[in-house]
């Protein structure tokens, strides 16, 4: 955000931070009990992830991805670059049980180290980059929302498909 005058601190978090911090004095003052603590904040993020059966879908998109009638976006850009793919996607990903990652094969040559990151984060005995570009988008009609960041790299998207968690 320009023109922020706090120097060194990335301002989304700091806006993030300071909403979290508000909210949690506005409650306590009223005896009521404070906002969650942990994990995702965005209550649609939230709820999307916690109503998830296993293989259901949910896409993590950059900014140009097209999303499908019908489809819910969740749309958390405010800039270009902002927030990151990563930055989104780290979020999820330690709220999520994940079975299945599914990337355009695009990536490959297009976005190697997104690839190289989604591989290291998830491994790549469930990564799966069979489908071209058209085919990924033609599968996010299938997805119960698409997520979408600020990202402005190619072929930053990735299809996250639900495992179960049975302890």
């Amino acid at each position: 955000m320009e023109g922020c005058s706090v120097i060194g601190v990335d301002p989304v978090k700091f806006l993030v931070q300071l909403i979290y911090e508000i909210n949690v004095n506005l409650r306590k003052n009223k005896g009521e009990l404070a906002m969650k603590k942990n994990g995702i904040l965005n209550s649609h993020i939230s709820k999307i992830l916690s109503d998830l059966g296993h293989t259901d879908r949910i896409a993590i998109a950059d900014a140009g991805l097209p999303v499908p009638d019908g489809v819910l976006k969740i749309d958390l850009a405010l800039k270009l670059g902002t927030p990151s793919f990563r930055e989104v996607l780290d979020v999820i990903a330690d709220d999520m049980v994940t079975e299945r990652v599914i990337v355009a094969s695009e990536i490959r040559e297009g976005n190697p180290q997104t690839l190289a990151y989604l591989t290291d984060k998830f491994g790549s005995e469930i990564m799966d980059d069979s489908l071209d570009h058209e085919q990924f988008k033609a599968l996010t009609r299938q997805v119960k929302a698409v997520i979408r960041t600020g990202e402005a790299t190619p072929y930053a998207n990735c299809i996250l498909q639900s495992g179960v968690n049975f302890g």
